[in-house]
């Protein structure tokens, strides 16, 4: 198997593997994204709640088959990050400054009355209105308590860019109200909306993503950028 060739050396992440014709391959990573390598342990961590082994260990194992398989399956590594040799196994060299800086770092949340009395940690909107539609590119997110998708969708209405819009939810039935109701370049269920991408959805390399309503909509490619000229041939032919 891939993991019982599987091979690491100190330094800038020497990685190599024995692939099915037994040729072995190295993988150099240098430089890496220390971003992705955040958002990575903040999903592992999310994802191995309530496992009782689940420690830095197991945490640098995952980081480390992660990067290993995504470039022996894709061609290139999760986060690109360097490993070194350590007692029980390879671990980021970055791991742990990466991890303070993910402490202090820290989402804030605003919200409603509602979501203050919900949830412990919520600020206060000053300004609703601001808030609400401000793309603010940063840690922030403002929170507004709806009691029904009908509520929900008015807020967005209200308050979205018309660029990208989500539902997380089991009821099927809220689902379709959901997506049928909303007016959005891109509706996600059950997942994330970074999803809104021309290269993700298999429309080749991405432009832009327009949020009008012609002559294209969401993502766009080289083909959305061109303009067509349509030639009729006939023999004398009239319209009558």
């Amino acid at each position: 198997t891939e993991v019982e060739h599987l091979h690491y050396e100190s330094g800038d992440c020497a990685m190599s593997n024995t692939d099915e014709y037994g040729q072995r391959f190295k993988i150099e990573m240098p430089g890496g994204s220390r971003e992705r390598l955040k958002e990575l342990i903040v999903y592992i961590a999310d994802k191995s709640q309530g496992d009782p082994t689940f420690g830095a260990t197991k945490l640098n194992k995952i980081l480390f088959f992660a990067d290993f398989l995504s470039f022996s399956r894709y061609g290139e590594p999760v986060t690109g990050m360097s490993y070194q040799r350590l007692p029980r196994g390879p671990a980021p060299k970055a791991l742990l400054p990466i991890e303070r800086e993910l402490e202090q770092e820290g989402a804030i949340l605003l919200g409603d009355q509602e979501s203050r009395d919900t949830y412990e940690g919520v600020g206060e909107i000053k300004n609703p209105d601001a808030e609400y539609a401000q793309e603010y590119l940063d840690n922030r997110l403002a929170v507004k308590m709806v009691g029904s998708v009908e509520e929900a969708v008015e807020f967005i209405y209200k308050y979205g860019s018309g660029h990208s819009e989500a539902i997380l939810s089991r009821d099927v039935e809220a689902i379709d109200r959901f997506v049928a109701s909303v007016d959005s370049a891109a509706v996600f269920v059950n997942c994330s909306t970074r999803f809104h991408d021309g290269g993700q959805m298999g429309m080749g390399a991405e432009v832009g993503i327009s949020t009008g309503r012609l002559h294209v909509r969401g993502p766009m490619g080289v083909e959305h950028l061109t303009t067509t000229t349509y030639v009729m041939e006939g023999e004398g032919q009239v319209r009558l």
